[in-house]
């Protein structure tokens, strides 16, 4: 059966929208609050599988115990250089604003773990990804240690995600409805997502095609 493009399109806003992923006009964050234990590397994925962030512990209490890695086209905010070099992932405080005029360097860490600074606090980081020519922007929420009484403890933790589901819009720390989908939500997300990427390589096939006739 052949699925035109304009079909395939009307598909996915229903299906995005059949769990509130996206309003009929408006831009959607979306949020996620695993509080996840990074002792155990924990990895989520965005866009279908085009990016993938692991967060994970680095067994040390003071010296930014909270890593990062990526793959695909998944990216991380950094101040870069001459704050550090080579660039690592620059932790913020609430109320920052990440996306297309943010000013900020992205770095992909596909080959390396970054080392997320001030990450002994609790703070964000931006994260990117990319399907074909869009950009799509969020943030993670992550904490290296906690005071338990009088005592500081290392106990590295995944707090939150979020990010946007409209391409080339920014998001704000914190920002994004909550969600915790059911495991076919979950697959019909992904499989949204992966439509999109799909869709943008067709795009760019039809373009590229007739150059090389």
């Amino acid at each position: 059966m052949t699925i035109h493009r304009h079909h395939a399109i009307a598909l996915l806003a229903v299906t995005l929208m059949s769990f509130g992923l996206v309003g009929s006009a408006n831009a959607a964050a979306i949020k996620f609050t695993p509080d996840a234990d990074l002792t155990t590397p924990f990895t989520f994925s965005l866009g279908g599988g085009a990016a993938s962030y692991t967060f994970n512990a680095r067994n040390t209490l003071f010296n930014d115990p909270v890593g990062v890695s990526t793959a695909g086209t998944g990216l991380v905010s950094s101040l870069g250089a001459p704050f550090n070099d080579p660039a690592q992932p620059s932790g913020f405080f609430p109320n920052v604003t990440f996306g297309p005029d943010d000013g900020m360097n992205y770095v992909s860490y596909n080959d390396r773990v970054g080392r997320i600074g001030t990450s002994t606090a609790d703070v964000f980081i931006g994260l990117k990804y990319l399907l074909g020519d869009d950009a799509f922007y969020g943030y993670a929420r992550v904490v290296g240690s906690q005071t338990v009484g009088n005592n500081l403890n290392y106990r590295p933790r995944l707090l939150s995600y979020g990010f946007q589901t409209t391409a080339n819009t920014a998001i704000v720390t914190g920002e994004g409805t909550l969600q915790v989908p059911e495991p076919s939500s979950i697959a019909m997300f992904a499989g949204g997502f992966a439509l999109i990427g799909l869709l943008c390589l067709g795009r760019r096939r039809q373009t590229i095609a007739p150059l090389a006739s």
